[in-house]
């Protein structure tokens, strides 16, 4: 890499603003995310914009919807019934809800900007423009097709808005190394554009779990189905059957369940949620489709061992025999055998919770940020954009350069 000076002489000084366009919380990952860049980047003002309350707030927004309509009811009558997923990739609102981004770019004038999700595209200005996802259509498609609830049609239409996202940005950052690989593979993505940079935890953290003399079993989603409660639930029941102690939280969710060891804790605070997190022996998620799966991070650095199914992004954080056990979707006996074993032997348990400790490490949004960071001065760069880059490279010690933390086996009790 070039050094400082030659740095300096390549690029202009004096900007040193960031705009990032969201929509919503994105289930608390936006304001993690943007505290972890203000950590990075000090210097940097980082602007954020949600182009969901923009669009809701403004009356010209009514007018776009209005001619949307004709499209949205052929698109009704195709699917055999309304995609409300449909209503933001419609043409008229899709260019209302850029022309807002647009808006922005020229009145805040930043170095580059960012979106976070594919629900809108804020591409098409003349600074570099990078986009974090945890999910493509494309490997949703692979896995579970009824992730968006919607029609192979609706699927083909978001497919190919995804692909205009990506066209348009300088470089995209998957949450899951399968994401990224299907940014590459399907979207063509050149690799040097698409980078994995994980997640941190999104919840207050407290106290690790001390494991030991605890039999709860945590679950937390709030899609009981598609998370594979069912599934646990009959597996529990195996479970509570030898073990009479064992007892089952469920966090995040309400289903109608009413029987012995079984906690319905439903919506519970972020402040809050650690309290559970510490009280667990195993965390279990045997979920049938995730894009990314926060819980699981979470999951990790409280060192809790965890059982989990092959799903996503899932293997990547859960590495089976190691720090937790992998069973596949449906499967009620593997997961009994599995939370059985962990409830019961302490050794293993003990063993897991160490590992998946460690490899909490390499799930935090500080790290998060540092890989932004680092692939957006790259690709700045390298594209010959304008920047402040001697800025960019005035931050925090970096900790991708320091040993990885390596899984080790959990040890396991003599035959």
């Amino acid at each position: 890499m070039s050094n400082q000076s030659e740095l300096d002489q390549d690029f202009s000084v004096g900007n040193r603003r960031i705009l990032l366009f969201t929509m919503g919380n994105w289930s608390h990952t936006n304001g993690a995310l943007v505290k972890a860049l203000h950590d990075r980047l000090p210097q940097w003002d980082i602007n954020v914009v949600d182009l969901l309350q923009q669009f809701r707030q403004d009356k010209r927004a009514l007018l776009s919807s209005m001619i949307d309509v004709p499209v949205l009811a052929g698109q009704a009558l195709l699917d055999r019934g309304f995609d409300r997923n449909n209503i933001l990739y419609a043409p008229a609102t899709s260019r209302f809800i850029n022309r807002l981004a647009q808006q922005h770019i020229r009145e805040y004038e930043p170095a580059f900007t960012m979106q976070t999700t594919t629900r809108f595209n804020a591409c098409g200005g003349e600074v570099p423009h990078f986009t974090v996802i945890d999910m493509t259509v494309a490997a949703a498609r692979q896995s579970y097709r009824d992730l968006f609830h919607s029609t192979e049609r609706a699927l083909d239409q978001l497919d190919d808005f995804q692909r205009e996202v990506f066209a348009g940005s300088s470089g995209v950052f998957a949450m899951g190394h399968y994401v990224r690989d299907s940014l590459v593979s399907h979207y063509d993505v050149e690799p040097h554009r698409a980078h994995t940079i994980g997640a941190g935890p999104n919840i207050v953290m407290g106290a690790r779990s001390p494991l030991i003399g605890s039999q709860s079993i945590l679950f937390v989603g709030t899609d009981w189905i598609r998370k594979g409660g069912p599934t646990l639930l009959k597996a529990f029941r195996k479970v509570k059957a030898k073990n009479p102690h064992a007892k089952l939280n469920i966090i995040g969710c309400s289903p109608n369940i009413d029987e012995p060891g079984v906690h319905i804790i439903g919506r519970v605070r972020r402040e809050q949620l650690h309290n559970y997190f510490t009280d667990a022996r195993v965390f279990a998620l045997p979920t049938v489709h995730e894009a990314f799966g926060v819980a699981f991070v979470e999951a990790l650095h409280f060192g809790l061992p965890i059982v989990a199914t092959p799903v996503g992004a899932v293997t990547e954080m859960v590495k089976n025999g190691i720090n937790g056990h992998i069973v596949q979707p449906g499967d009620v006996y593997g997961l009994a055998r599995a939370l059985d074993e962990l409830l019961t032997n302490d050794e293993i348990a003990a063993g897991f919770g160490a590992a998946s400790y460690t490899h909490a490490q390499n799930f935090t949004w500080e790290r998060a940020a540092e890989i932004l960071h680092k692939n957006i001065f790259e690709l700045i760069r390298r594209d010959d954009f304008s920047v402040d880059l001697a800025l960019m490279n005035s931050h925090s010690p970096s900790t991708l350069d320091r040993n990885k933390p390596a899984l080790q086996q959990a040890p396991r009790p003599n035959a």
